[in-house]
C-alpha cells in the first residue's frame, strides 16, 4: 500500500513539474502585455519577485511547486515552477497589489496578499511551508515493499514500516533495528560513528530533548520516517552564519493521518519470578503543528533489571504564522541498588599490580526540569528566540566495597580472590593489602539559565546582524560522609600527616582506620553575549564576523572534619585512641555515630574554599560561499583566555592563602565543505577547534581527597585550559532503484594540554597518590563504514553491513620513587568490529506476514603498552544472532530472538565463556478496532544474561561486571486508541 502511495505521488509530481517546465520553455515566465515604449521609458515600475517552498514538517524543498500571482479580480498576472531547490522567481512584475497562489500535489495550497506597491528592484517573499493534505495522501494507499533507507541531501532516512515490530512496540525498538546506528558501553546511541545528541519529533523539540520519555512512550507505530542528520544550531539555522556547534540528531516524522486527533495507549505489565513490573501512559493531541503529549512510565525491567524508575511529562509544540511555542514540565524518580565487580592491572614501573573489587551500591534520585522556547517572527526581517530553562534534584547514595591488591595474578592461584585473599597472602606471600569501605552521601542542586536571541535581517540580501546573550546561575549542597579500613600486609614505615605534622609508625601486618565527614557546598553563574554579522559580497558569496565573550565564576567550599588512629590532643599531646588498638570501638557498622565525638578534628589541610573566574573571547571571520554543486565556509579564530584562581585553607585562611591567575591563547582555522554530487550522492568535511576547562576541584593546591589511604589525591592550581582540534567527514551515496546505501564516516581528534594523573606507587603499602597534570600526545580517531542493499527482483532479501574501527593514544605519567623520576607512558587501543545481517520479509495476500533476521558480529580490543610490564591485554568477543516476526491472518503475532556470545582473552577465566540469549513473545489483538493486545514475552529463557565490560586508560586496564536480573516471565496488556479526523481508528 505505501510503495504505491510513494509511487503515486511521485508520477504526479513529475508530471506536474513536466507541465511546468513545458510552459516556461514554450513562453517564459507568463507576463502581462504592457506596452514596450513604457516600458522603455520607465513608467511602469516593475519587480522581481522571489522566494522559496517547503515540506513544513520535514523542511525539504518542493521542487515543482506551482506559483500563480492574479490581481485582486483573478485576472493571472505571472506564473512559474520552483527550481530543483525550491526558489521561484516572478520577474518584472508591475507594481501594485495581488493574490498569490503557492501549491503542489499532495499539499495544501496557500493564498495571501502580496502587497508591491512603491516597490521595485527585487522582493524576498518570506519562505512559503506547505502542509501535506491528510485527505488526499490518504487515497492512494497500496502494499509495496518499502527501501529500509535512502539519502537525501546530508540526510539518511529511514521508512519505520520497512521494519516489523510486536504489537504494542515503542519508539525505542525501533530505533534499535535500524542499520548504522549502535548502542555503546555507555548506553549513548551513535550514528556511523557519531554520538546521537538528541531526538526530535517532526523537527521540534519534544520533552525538551529527554531521550527516555521519548523513546520509552512514544508508540512506534505513529513514526512514518526517521531521519538521522546534523542539526545546525538555532543562530546558524536563523541566519545562515555557520557558528560550527552542529549536532547529529535521530528526527521522527509522523504518520500523516496521525498529525489530526487524538491518540495514546495505557499498558500494565507484570513478571515473575522476579517481581518484575512495568506501566506507563501517553495521551496526545496532534493538531497539524500543533503537539500536545502527557506521559507517564514505572517499571523495573531496564538496564540491568536493578533500578525502579519512576518518569512523567508533559509538553505543547505551538506553531503560529508569527510565533512557535515549545515547552515542557518533565520528573523523574529512581531507586537503584546494584553490585559490581571488577580486576584491573596497574602498568607500574617495578612489575605489574593486581586489584579485585567487589562493590554494592544504592541511589534514591528524584529530579524535575522545565524548559521553554518561544520563537517569535514579526515580520520577514526580525527573528526573535527566547529560552529559560530550570532544574532541580535532590539524591542520596551509599556505597559500600571490598578490595585487595596482590604483586601477582591472583587468577593463576584462584577463581576467587577476595574471598581468600588471605589464603593468598599466607600461602604465596603475594598480598599488599585488603580494604573495606563505606560511604554515604546526600546532594540538592538547582540551576536558572536564560538565553536571548535577536536577529535583524537588514534590506540588502543576506545581510544579517545577530546578538546572542545568555546566562546562568547553579547552586550545589553535598553532605558526605566516608570509613575506610586498610589492612596493609607487608612490613612498613607509615608516615602519616595529621594536624600539619609528620608522624612515622613502624607497623606490621597493621590495620589502620579513617573516617571524614564532608560538608561541601559550591554555586557558580555564568554569561554569554555573543554579536555576530554576514555581509553579501558576491552572489551567494558571504563574509560573516563573530565575536563571543564569556564568563563564569565558581566558587567551591570545603568543611572537612576528620577521625584519625593518631592524633594530638589540644594540648599537643600525642594520643592514640581506644579504637585504634582493636578493641573495636569503631567499625564500619557505627563509624557514623562518632560524629559529635571529641575524636572528631577538622582536617586542616583540606578545609577552606576555592575560587575560580574565567573570561574566554573569541574572535571569528570567514567567507561563506553557496553554490549549486557546492557549500564552502571557510575562516579561522582567536580565543584569548584568562583564568584565576583563589585558594584558602584553613577556616581563617592562615595554613595557605594562594592566588594565581593565566593568560592563554588559541589561534585555529576552521573550515566545513560540503559537495553535492546529486541528493543521493554528498560529500561533507569539517575541522572545528574547542577549548575544554579544567575541573575547579582539580585546581586546589594541595591535598583534594584522602579518606582513602590507598588513593590520596593532590590538586594543582597550574592545570592550563586543554585545546581540542576537531576533524569529522562523511560520503553517502544512495541508488533508489536498487534500494542500495553507502556510507562513509571518518572522525579525528587531538587534544592539547588534555589533564591526566600522575600517579606514584607505593611499593610497601600499594597505596597511590595522584595529580592532575596537563599532556600533550592524547589523540582519537574512528572509521565506519555502512553497507545496506535489497536483494532479487521482488526486494524480499535485504543484506546490511556495519563495519567500524576506533583507535586512542593515551598518555601518562608515572614517578618511580626509587630512581626519583617521572616515567611517560602510552597505551594504545584499537577496537574493530563488523556486524553483517541478512533479512526476509514477505507479506502474503492471505494475510501472513513474515520478517527473518540472521546475523553476526566480532569485536576485537587490541592493546598495547610501552610499560613492559602491561600483560594481556587482547580480547575477542564472537556474536551471533536470529529473530523472527510472524503475523497470523488472525492478528496474532510471535516473536522470537536469540543471541549467542563468545569472550576469549580475559584474565578472569570465568569471563572466557559462551552466553546464548534466547527471548520469545505471544501476543494477540482482540476487541473491535483490534485496540486491545494481550501478550506474554519470557525475558532470558536460557537463564544466561550476564554484563562484562573492558576499560583501558593510559597506566591500567580493567574487566568489570554488574548484576543483573535474569529469566522471567512477563504478562502484559496494552490498551490502545485513537480519533483521527473525526474518525476512531
Amino acid at each position: 500500500m505505501q510503495s504505491i502511495y510513494i509511487m503515486k505521488k511521485s508520477i504526479l509530481t513529475i508530471i506536474l513539474a513536466f507541465c511546468c517546465a513545458t510552459l516556461a520553455l514554450a513562453q517564459g515566465t507568463y507576463s502581462p502585455s504592457k506596452s514596450a515604449l513604457e516600458s522603455a521609458l520607465g513608467l511602469v515600475t516593475t519587480v522581481n519577485v522571489r522566494g522559496t517552498v517547503y515540506d513544513s514538517q520535514s523542511l525539504d524543498v518542493l521542487p515543482g511547486a506551482q506559483i500563480r500571482l492574479a490581481k485582486p479580480d483573478g485576472t493571472l498576472v505571472a506564473g512559474t515552477a520552483a527550481n530543483e531547490k525550491g526558489q521561484y522567481v516572478l520577474q518584472k512584475v508591475p507594481a501594485g497589489t495581488y493574490r498569490i497562489n503557492i501549491s503542489f500535489i499532495g499539499y495544501k495550497a496557500q493564498n495571501f496578499t502580496l502587497n508591491l506597491e512603491k516597490k521595485s528592484g527585487n522582493f524576498k517573499v518570506s519562505d512559503v511551508l506547505l502542509r501535506e493534505d491528510a485527505t488526499v495522501m490518504g487515497e492512494a494507499v497500496v502494499q509495496g515493499k518499502l527501501a529500509e533507507m535512502t539519502v537525501v541531501d546530508d540526510t539518511v532516512m529511514y521508512n519505520a514500516d520497512a521494519f516489523k515490530l510486536p504489537d504494542g512496540a515503542v519508539v525505542e525498538d525501533l530505533i534499535k533495528k535500524l542499520p548504522g546506528i549502535t548502542i555503546d558501553d555507555d548506553g549513548n546511541y551513535v550514528f556511523n560513528g557519531k554520538k546521537v545528541s538528541q531526538f526530535l519529533v517532526d523537527g521540534k523539540e519534544f520533552f525538551g530533548g529527554n531521550r527516555e520519555l521519548i523513546l520509552k512512550n512514544l508508540p512506534a507505530d505513529i513514526v512514518d520516517k526517521v531521519k538521522a542528520y546534523d542539526k545546525k544550531s538555532d543562530r546558524a539555522r536563523i541566519t545562515g552564519i555557520d557558528d560550527g556547534e552542529e549536532e547529529t540528531v535521530l528526527d521522527l516524522i509522523i504518520k500523516s493521518g496521525k498529525k489530526q486527533g487524538w491518540f495514546g495507549n495505557v499498558e500494565g505489565a507484570y513478571g515473575f519470578p522476579q517481581d518484575r513490573y512495568q506501566g506507563r501512559f501517553n495521551v496526545n493531541r496532534f493538531k497539524g503543528d500543533n503537539k500536545f503529549s502527557v506521559v507517564g512510565n514505572g517499571n523495573n525491567t531496564g538496564g540491568n533489571g536493578m533500578t525502579d524508575n519512576q518518569s512523567g511529562g508533559l509538553t505543547m509544540n505551538i506553531q503560529k504564522k508569527k510565533i512557535e511555542l515549545n515547552g515542557s514540565a518533565t520528573g523523574n524518580f529512581s531507586q537503584s541498588s546494584s553490585q559490581s565487580w571488577s580486576n584491573s592491572q596497574n602498568f607500574e614501573l617495578s612489575s605489574p599490580k593486581f586489584n579485585n573489587n567487589h562493590n554494592w551500591s544504592g541511589n534514591n534520585n528524584n529530579g524535575f526540569n522545565f524548559q521553554y522556547k518561544v520563537e517569535w517572527r514579526p515580520d520577514s526581517s526580525w527573528n526573535f528566540l527566547f529560552r529559560p530553562d530550570f532544574s532541580w534534584s535532590k539524591g542520596s547514595s551509599h556505597n559500600d566495597s571490598e578490595s585487595a591488591q596482590f604483586n601477582a595474578d591472583p587468577y593463576q592461584y584462584t577463581d576467587d580472590p577476595l574471598g581468600l585473599w588471605r589464603k593468598l597472602e599466607d600461602d604465596y606471600n603475594i598480598g599488599i593489602n585488603h580494604r573495606r569501605s563505606s560511604s554515604r552521601n546526600e546532594n540538592s542542586r538547582y540551576n536558572i539559565n536564560g538565553s536571548l536571541q535577536i536577529n535583524k535581517r537588514l534590506a540588502k540580501q543576506g545581510r544579517n546582524v545577530t546578538l546572542n546573550l545568555s546566562g546562568g546561575y547553579g547552586d550545589t549542597q553535598t553532605e558526605s560522609n566516608n570509613y575506610s579500613q586498610t589492612d596493609y600486609l607487608q612490613s612498613i614505615r607509615n608516615q602519616m600527616i595529621v594536624d600539619g605534622q609528620t608522624v612515622y609508625i613502624d607497623v606490621e601486618d597493621s590495620i589502620y582506620h579513617k573516617v571524614q565527614f564532608n560538608n561541601n557546598p559550591s554555586n557558580n553563574y555564568n554569561f554569554t553575549a555573543q554579536l555576530g554579522y554576514s555581509e553579501p559580497i558576491a552572489d551567494q558569496t558571504y563574509l560573516q564576523f563573530n565575536y563571543r565573550f564569556n564568563y563564569r565564576y565558581t566558587d567551591n567550599r570545603r568543611n572537612i572534619r576528620a577521625i584519625y588512629d593518631n592524633f594530638f590532643d589540644d594540648y599537643g599531646a600525642f594520643v592514640v585512641p581506644p579504637f585504634g588498638d582493636g578493641s573495636g570501638m569503631i567499625n564500619i557498622g557505627n563509624y557514623r555515630d562518632y560524629y559529635d565525638s571529641p575524636y572528631v578534628k577538622d582536617d586542616t589541610l583540606q578545609l577552606g574554599y576555592t575560587t575560580n573566574r574565567y573570561i574566554n573571547q573569541e574572535l571569528r571571520a570567514q567567507l561563506r560561499l553557496n553554490r549549486t554543486k557546492y557549500e564552502l565556509t571557510v575562516g579561522g579564530n582567536v580565543q584569548p583566555q584568562y583564568n584565576k584562581v583563589d585558594n584558602v585553607r584553613g577556616k581563617d585562611g592562615s595554613k595557605m592563602n594562594l592566588h594565581t591567575s593565566r593568560t592563554v591563547w588559541n589561534a585555529s582555522p576552521n573550515v566545513n565543505f560540503r559537495y553535492k554530487f546529486s541528493r543521493q550522492e554528498t560529500f561533507n568535511f569539517r575541522y572545528s577547534g574547542s577549548t575544554g576547562q579544567p575541573n575547579i576541584t582539580d585546581m586546589v593546591e594541595g591535598v583534594l581527597s584522602d579518606n582513602d589511604p590507598l588513593n590520596i589525591r593532590y590538586g594543582n592550581p597550574n592545570l592550563k585550559p586543554s585545546f581540542s582540534h576537531n576533524i569529522n567527514s562523511d560520503y553517502r551515496r544512495t541508488n533508489v532503484e536498487a534500494q542500495r546505501t553507502n556510507s562513509l564516516n571518518m572522525q579525528f581528534r587531538v587534544t592539547q594540554n588534555s589533564t591526566t594523573n600522575r600517579t606514584e606507587y607505593n611499593e610497601e603499602t600499594g597505596g597511590r597518590v595522584s595529580q592532575p597534570v596537563n599532556v600533550n600526545g592524547n589523540w582519537s580517531g574512528s572509521l565506519s563504514y555502512n553497507f545496506n542493499t535489497a536483494m532479487g527482483e521482488m526486494k524480499h532479501w535485504r543484506v546490511s553491513n556495519d563495519m567500524s574501527g576506533n583507535f586512542n593514544n593515551n598518555i601518562g605519567y608515572q614517578y618511580n620513587s626509587k630512581e626519583k623520576e617521572t616515567v611517560r607512558t602510552r597505551t594504545n587501543s584499537f577496537n574493530l568490529n563488523e556486524r553483517l545481517r541478512l533479512t526476509y520479509r514477505h507479506d502474503w495476500e492471505s494475510g501472513w506476514q513474515l520478517e527473518a533476521t540472521a546475523g553476526g558480529n566480532v569485536r576485537y580490543n587490541i592493546n598495547r603498552s610501552t610499560n613492559p610490564n602491561a600483560q594481556k591485554l587482547n580480547v575477542w568477543n564472537f556474536g551471533g544472532n536470529f529473530n523472527t516476526h510472524l503475523t497470523f491472518p488472525w492478528g496474532m503475532q510471535f516473536n522470537t530472538d536469540i543471541s549467542t556470545t563468545k569472550r576469549a582473552g580475559y584474565a578472569n577465566a570465568a569471563a572466557n565463556n559462551i552466553r546464548t540469549i534466547w527471548n520469545a513473545s505471544l501476543s494477540q489483538r482482540l476487541l473491535p478496532k483490534k485496540i486491545l493486545t494481550l501478550s506474554i514475552r519470557w525475558v532470558d529463557i536460557l537463564d544466561q544474561r550476564d554484563d562484562l565490560n573492558r576499560s583501558v586508560g593510559a597506566t591500567s586496564i580493567s574487566d568489570s561486571h554488574s548484576q543483573m536480573v535474569s529469566s522471567y516471565v512477563l504478562f502484559t496488556a496494552n490498551l490502545r486508541f485513537g480519533f483521527f479526523g473525526g474518525r476512531r481508528r
